[in-house]
């Protein structure tokens, strides 16, 4: 018995030593170290062990070991997708909020990125209501995590080259945006940690930009249009921007402070009636019928506040929502209507359709007034010219529908010199709009989103689109958002000059506040505050 257990032990003993010895050998350790320590000797370092470490370092390959995902809830309690992606410096996560879909299919832009859900199954009840993601999670595990383990994290092209691939579609339909996106983000994260720099010098890394600048907030205060549940205000948003804070910090008291003196204007305004709150969290009040009255109210709650003189507004319209159209034709009748006018082979008849006038109904709203307060696209932009004239609105976003050339060239040629005109859902963030608008004059500024462009790489390029051809950008998040601050790294390392993050009000937005806070203080002396050159950042 007593041999049969030392013949065990001299066994389990060689397993052991074997074990070791492929291990040396799979990553040719012995040779590497002794080589480390051969090349400090002859160095005669003074701090051998410092320089063994240094040099150690120097060789981790850093690539991907790793990549998982979860499902995670938004801030409206809608299932989204985090992704986590592990390297040899640890694990590095990032969440994705959900795009909102087009209220009205004719405005579903083709060239937008496209989520993932699981939709309704045919039998059984469907999980969270259809909205779950497990089909995108699936994606990432059998389909995204397999594309990109053991590339280096630090080279963010190649990554999201391979994600693209994976999926294989212009859109990203296949896998999803937010199963690609959100592992893009991770790996952003990760090379990162790789080079040991924060996230945002790292991304102006990825852009080519030298040096990075704190941008000024577009704080929602007062929504209507779609994004109000209650009232009959069109105007989707009317919102603050701090451009006369000395920096980041005093811009979010600003915010927040005019953001609480609003409340007490629309109480007292309107009293014995709630004010509740819209979409993305601005005050909309169910009395409210006109922007004249928005506009008072804001500007009574900037005095209140005492910065009137460091404060300008943005104004969202959201056009299509009032653009008089036909209504959509029933679920499986075909539109003839729109046949007939398409006409011919397929394209034909769109540049006349683009070209023809346009009205807006601003009492879309009010049930009964329909035609109330039609406007052509020309009566509409000289409204806008008035109200600049007599308001401080700096910029002005989606003022017409999409497609509305006519109007946009003629508003962008009459106050664009002083007025930033920007297409959000009209370019829906994409490069080729962004030239297409430009060869036409019919804007100077865009909304970015993330969301709608898929991953980390194409968001980059989307921004540097606009400032090549010298347009004001606006990186926003989105109306309903998770706990992640990834873009307001986005934002100050891309130099865009105006982040839109939603009123100040509600950890999903302030955590992205809080974000910048920490960013000016690690840059210090670095740190510049953009005020009133958001349209245009000086040149690094």
């Amino acid at each position: 018995e007593l041999r049969g257990r030392r013949a065990g032990a001299t066994m389990d003993g060689s397993a052991e030593r074997k074990e070791v010895e492929d291990y040396l050998e799979k990553h040719d350790m012995q040779k590497v170290l002794n080589g480390v320590i051969n090349d400090v000797i002859k160095a005669k370092s003074a701090v051998p062990y410092e320089d063994v470490a240094a040099a150690l370092k120097r060789l981790d390959k850093r690539g991907i070991l790793e990549v998982s995902a979860r499902e995670v809830l938004d801030g409206a309690g809608v299932p989204t997708v985090e992704a986590t992606v592990k390297t040899s410096r640890g694990s590095f996560s990032a969440s994705v909020p959900a795009p909102p879909s087009a209220e009205d299919p004719r405005d579903a832009d083709p060239l937008v990125a496209v989520e993932v859900r699981d939709g309704i199954p045919k039998k059984g009840v469907p999980r969270w209501g259809g909205k779950g993601v497990a089909a995108a999670i699936k994606n990432i595990d059998e389909k995204l995590a397999p594309a990109i383990l053991g590339l280096d994290p630090t080279d963010q092209q190649a990554v999201d080259d391979a994600l693209l691939a994976a999926d294989g579609t212009s859109n990203k339909k296949n896998l999803g945006s937010n199963a690609i996106l959100a592992v893009s983000m991770a790996v952003a994260r990760a090379g990162a940690g790789a080079k040991e720099v924060p996230l945002y010098e790292h991304l102006a890394s990825l852009g080519g930009y030298e040096e990075v600048i704190l941008p000024v907030p577009v704080f929602a205060m007062i929504e209507g249009g779609s994004a109000a549940r209650v009232g009959v205000l069109p105007y989707q948003q009317l919102a603050l921007i701090p451009t006369g804070a000395a920096n980041t910090r005093e811009a979010v008291e600003i915010g927040t402070k005019v953001f609480a003196a609003l409340a007490e204007v629309l109480e007292e305004k309107w009293p014995g009636s709630s004010v509740p709150r819209g979409r993305a969290g601005g005050y909309t009040p169910p009395e409210m019928a006109t922007l004249d009255e928005a506009l008072e109210c804001l500007s009574d709650a900037c005095e209140r506040a005492v910065v009137t003189d460091k404060v300008k507004y943005s104004l969202e319209c959201a056009a299509n929502r009032f653009l008089v159209r036909p209504p959509l034709p029933e679920e499986g009748e075909e539109d003839k209507d729109a046949a007939e006018e398409k006409g011919g082979e397929e394209g034909e008849g769109e540049g006349e359709e683009e070209e023809a006038d346009r009205s807006y109904n601003l009492n879309y709203k009010k049930e009964g007034d329909a035609g109330a307060d039609v406007m052509s696209g020309e009566e509409l932009s000289k409204y806008y010219a008035g109200l600049v004239s007599t308001h401080p609105i700096v910029s002005i976003e989606d003022p017409f529908a999409k497609g509305d050339w006519k109007s946009y060239v003629d508003l962008t040629g009459t106050i664009g010199g002083d007025v930033q005109i920007v297409g959000n859902e009209m370019l829906s963030s994409q490069p080729p709009n962004i030239e297409t608008c430009e060869d036409k004059k019919g804007a100077n500024g865009v909304v970015v989103h993330m969301t709608q462009l898929g991953s980390v790489m194409e968001s980059i390029q989307a921004v540097k689109a606009a400032q090549e051809v010298n347009w004001g950008v606006v990186v926003s998040a989105r109306t309903v958002e998770t706990e992640d601050a990834f873009v307001a790294d986005l934002v100050v390392a891309l130099r865009a000059g105006q982040f839109k993050a939603g009123p100040p009000a509600g950890l999903e937005r302030f955590v992205k506040f809080n974000r910048l806070f920490t960013i000016e203080d690690e840059l210090g002396e670095r740190a510049s505050y953009v005020g009133t050159s958001f349209r245009r950042p000086p040149v690094a």
